[in-house]
């Protein structure tokens, strides 16, 4: 049985003559561009924007669950359709500030956190030649740490299209190169890893093995935070970026090695690529990106406030108890 959800858009897609896919990118674009502006004009009637914006967001996320049901990606499949009522909580706080007249940083930041995160991914993502050019960095990364660390006797295929239908090389393929109009199948532009020994494929690199959502996400954060002083925030970025881009290329080379070595392990119907990328590397990425908000907490405190304060209103949005409200234009962070 579909989701219900899932099946309302599908209905309005096919009626409108988009496929699901255009329509998710579109619900993106415009919930970006109303949590920015609602950002960047606070003081000028921006929660309203954001009331309308918030929901958007989680909608374009849960929009991806029926993707990750497909791939079995249990993680992913919760974060994702945890992100609609999560969003749907904001837009209630957003509208409760805007009766009381309240500007809160807190609040604020989250716009600015998700429309300069979510925003240059999508941009990235719907760019033919950055997405191959972040797929290109991935698998070239990653296959030079396998040489390094000894794992050696492996090359990068050609660029390839995922259509749908088919696959072609990327120099084959009709589409539009500088945005990305096209449906394509689940792996869209890849990179194929090949064992030169037999020219089998080991794995294929694709736009969601990049970690490029991880890096949005903390860009966003530090570029949102409007207290901090901006050489912080930048000696931020320098430590979480790079960390990040390292951390990821050591766990695609696992993901590789693991397959490479256990290829017929199985526990449960669950394969060691499986095992490996929807679990482990899950588990590990999650950890090491806590482990990272720990250290963005001591060099940026005003981040840790923001948090913090926005969780305590979704405890208590169904309480009698009022948020803590702050005069109108009061820093409380400084």
């Amino acid at each position: 049985m579909e989701d219900p959800i899932i099946a309302v858009f599908n209905w309005f897609s096919t009626t409108n003559g988009l496929s699901l896919n255009q329509l998710q990118i579109f619900i993106g674009i415009v919930a970006v561009s109303l949590l920015g502006i609602a950002h960047f004009r606070a003081s000028n009637g921006g929660a309203i924007l954001s009331i309308i914006g918030w929901p958007m967001v989680g909608i374009f996320f849960y929009l991806d669950v029926p993707h990750y049901v497909e791939i079995a990606d249990p993680v992913l499949i919760i974060m994702c359709s945890a992100g609609l009522p999560i969003t749907i909580i904001l837009a209630i706080i957003e509208w409760k500030f805007h009766l009381n007249e309240v500007e809160d940083e807190a609040i604020i930041w989250a716009r600015g956190m998700m429309a300069l995160g979510v925003g240059p991914y999508l941009l990235i993502a719907n760019i033919p030649y950055l997405n191959v050019a972040a797929v290109w960095l991935t698998a070239w990364s990653a296959n030079v740490f396998l040489g390094f660390s000894g794992i050696d006797g492996y090359t990068l295929g050609a660029v390839i299209v995922d259509t749908g239908v088919s696959d072609v090389l990327w120099n084959e393929w009709s589409g539009n190169r500088w945005m990305l109009t096209d449906d394509l199948g689940d792996a869209g532009f890849y990179i194929p890893l090949i064992r030169e020994t037999d020219g089998v494929t080991e794995v294929g690199f694709v736009m969601a093995c990049s970690a490029m959502q991880s890096m949005a996400v903390f860009i966003g954060a530090l570029a949102a935070i409007r207290t901090a002083p901006i050489t912080r925030r930048i000696r931020a970025a320098f430590v979480t970026i790079p960390t990040i881009f390292v951390l990821n290329t050591f766990r695609n080379a696992g993901i590789v090695w693991l397959h490479a070595s256990y290829p017929h392990w199985e526990l449960l119907g669950v394969t060691m690529f499986d095992f490996a990328h929807s679990y482990a590397a899950k588990f590990v990425s999650l950890g090491a990106m806590f482990l990272m908000a720990l250290v963005l907490f001591d060099l940026l405190p005003q981040m840790h406030a923001h948090i913090l304060r926005l969780m305590s209103p979704i405890t208590k949005i169904t309480s009698n108890k009022n948020f803590n409200h702050e005069p109108k234009n009061r820093d409380t962070y400084e």
